[in-house]
């Protein structure tokens, strides 16, 4: 895997893919979906802190708790 790659993925500069993950994982002895799945939690991250003002105006049916 290109050392850029890897300098691009730790300055979030691009996610890793399918391909890193199968990478990472055989390289430091993990499985690819513990890769994905850092990937999946940053986007939620990202994607909540966005959308904070927009989600705060959703209500939530009741007896649902957020």
């Amino acid at each position: 895997m290109p050392r850029t790659r890897i300098e691009r993925v730790v300055n979030e500069e691009t996610p890793i893919t399918t391909d890193t993950a199968l990478r990472l994982a055989k390289v430091f002895g993990t499985s690819p979906e513990f890769w994905t799945n850092l990937q999946s939690l940053y986007d939620l991250k990202i994607a909540e802190k966005e959308m904070a003002a927009e989600l705060a105006r959703i209500e939530t049916l009741d007896g649902a708790t957020a």
